[in-house]
């Protein structure tokens, strides 16, 4: 592999690992030799003076690991400033060897240029493609300023730093509050987590149980309308405290900035001297080692001066891939919160409270067809009834099944009745309590899937008239006997429990409706 195909390799891992930097590496950084384990690059600090402080800062260790795992050599990163023409990075154990060969490429950029085989990522640097935007220099400021003193110099450019952070913070939705927060099983510890971690920072106090407090779940349940809660509740109740509430990418994009335009002390103030911290998505942090440095030390500096710290995922610390082992201990140190799938009784408890508080009337068997049929994804059922409901408004209609099936056809595919078997019942009653099919299906017995399974092969030989050992092959049991026993345990159940008797009619709806 020569040199120019293991630049191109090396910046393709970039683009995947670390694309918030791949544009100022490919702008400021070219290699220039590659031999005896030496890796040499040029850095054009002449148009660019920040690429070398940045460099040497985030990403020289980086990016001799990627080299090191693209040729299976250990390798060092030697850069060359361009204004200097002299070695300004070595970090190696060994002296280096005086390079006795010529350099692939001749110092001067148009002489480069002009070479007949130039490789493709060279032309479009060297192309005038990427137009550098000189940063403001200190000759700019002495033009500017009447009069100039040590104290004022740099004031613009600080108070700048510092009003982008603000501006670029989260816009808290007054409409995202614990009142209009609908909470069930599937949300429960989440939810009052995040209510007494509220709650204290009006009584001035910080529970280290829940801190951090580390909520996650998929996308679109709920977790960044926590966040808001909390954030509502804080300046109704205790609007002098200080809270900063940021997205993981807006972290990132502050830290690059911070470093392009030598801010890092402003960057550090912002967000180390908060009473309380909020950061949504955090998985975002994966693969990307340098920026997890300044995480792990934001970290530390806010817990140890006993700060709240509440962050947002859409999996646990330890799921997280590519991310430091002592920053996942750091999440995992507090209250770590699952917020689940609702299942089919919440969410049609939360389209009868949105049409309560929208006084609209929502026929029953609209909201059965609706909760049944989406069910993972909070988000989409609100697009759902948002789009129902402002169909009937506009069009004076009343919202019915058909119209209903109609309109929402985009969302809820608008098929041929589904074939009656096995499979779809599971799945159905599966829904319904959110939880997923393998867990049913398979040899485990904890508490929460018991019912819904003894369910399942109740409807399936109530519905079908299955024999008990089909359903028992289907829900791969030892004897036909555990089939027959589930059986008897959910009849009994439907004229005993009033609880099981309503699950049980819901999904008999739902099954209906299909």
């Amino acid at each position: 592999m020569d040199i120019f195909s293991l630049w191109s390799k090396a910046l393709e891992v970039i683009k995947v690992q670390d694309p918030q930097y791949y544009e100022p590496i490919t702008k400021g950084i070219f290699p220039k030799t590659w031999e005896q384990g030496i890796f040499t690059i040029i850095l054009t600090t002449s148009d660019q003076p920040w690429i070398l402080g940045w460099f040497k800062a985030v990403y020289q260790k980086k990016l001799e690991s990627i080299i090191t795992s693209l040729i299976g050599q250990p390798t060092t990163i030697q850069v060359i400033s361009d204004d200097k023409k002299e070695e300004c990075i070595e970090k190696s154990d060994s002296p280096i060897k005086e390079n006795t060969t010529s350099a692939p490429f001749p110092e001067k950029t148009t002489d480069f240029v002009s070479q007949e085989k130039v490789p493709d990522f060279m032309k479009t640097v060297t192309s005038g493609e990427y137009n550098h935007v000189p940063l403001p220099s200190i000759h700019d400021k002495i033009k500017n300023k009447s009069t100039l003193s040590s104290d004022n110099l740099f004031d613009n450019q600080t108070k700048a730093t510092e009003s982008e952070i603000l501006s670029e913070q989260v816009t808290i939705d007054p409409q995202f509050t614990f009142d209009t927060f609908i909470h069930g099983p599937s949300n429960e510890l989440a939810f009052r987590a995040a209510h007494s971690v509220a709650e204290a920072a009006v009584l001035g106090k910080t529970d280290r149980r829940t801190n951090p407090l580390f909520i996650y779940g998929p996308s679109g349940l709920g977790k960044t309308h926590l966040l808001h809660a909390i954030c509502n509740y804080i300046h109704e109740q205790a609007p002098a405290l200080n809270v900063l509430f940021v997205t993981s990418e807006t972290f990132l994009n502050h830290l690059i900035r911070s470093i392009e335009t030598s801010s890092m002390e402003q960057f550090r103030r912002r967000y180390r001297h908060v009473d309380y911290f909020l950061m949504d998505d955090v998985q975002l942090f994966s693969g990307k080692n340098s920026s997890q440095v300044e995480v792990f030390n934001t970290f530390n500096v806010l817990f140890d001066n006993k700060k709240h710290i509440i962050l947002t995922s859409d999996r646990t610390p330890q799921d997280i891939e590519k991310l430091e082992d002592r920053i996942k201990t750091r999440f995992s140190s507090g209250l770590i919160a699952p917020i689940e799938p609702p299942d089919y009784e919440m969410c049609s408890v939360i389209l009868l409270k949105k049409a309560e508080n929208d006084n609209i009337l929502l026929p029953e068997e609209v909201v059965n067809y609706i909760a049944g049929h989406i069910h993972t994804n909070v988000r989409e059922l609100n697009g759902a009834y948002n789009k129902l409901v402002s169909n009937a408004i506009l069009t004076k209609q009343e919202i019915t099944l058909e119209n209903t099936k109609e309109l929402l056809r985009d969302i809820i595919p608008f098929d041929k009745k589904k074939e009656l078997n096995m499979d779809f019942i599971t799945d159905v009653v599966c829904q319904y309590y959110g939880i997923s099919k393998s867990s049913v299906l398979s040899k485990s017995r904890p508490k929460k899937i018991v019912t819904p399974r003894q369910m399942a092969m109740y409807f399936c030989r109530q519905e079908l008239n299955e024999s008990y050992p089909n359903i028992r092959d289907f829900f791969k049991r030892k004897d036909h006997t555990t089939v027959m026993y589930a059986c008897e345990r959910v009849d009994e159940d439907l004229k005993t429990k009033p609880a099981i008797k309503e699950d049980y009619d819901k999904i008999k709806k739902i099954l209906e409706s299909r």
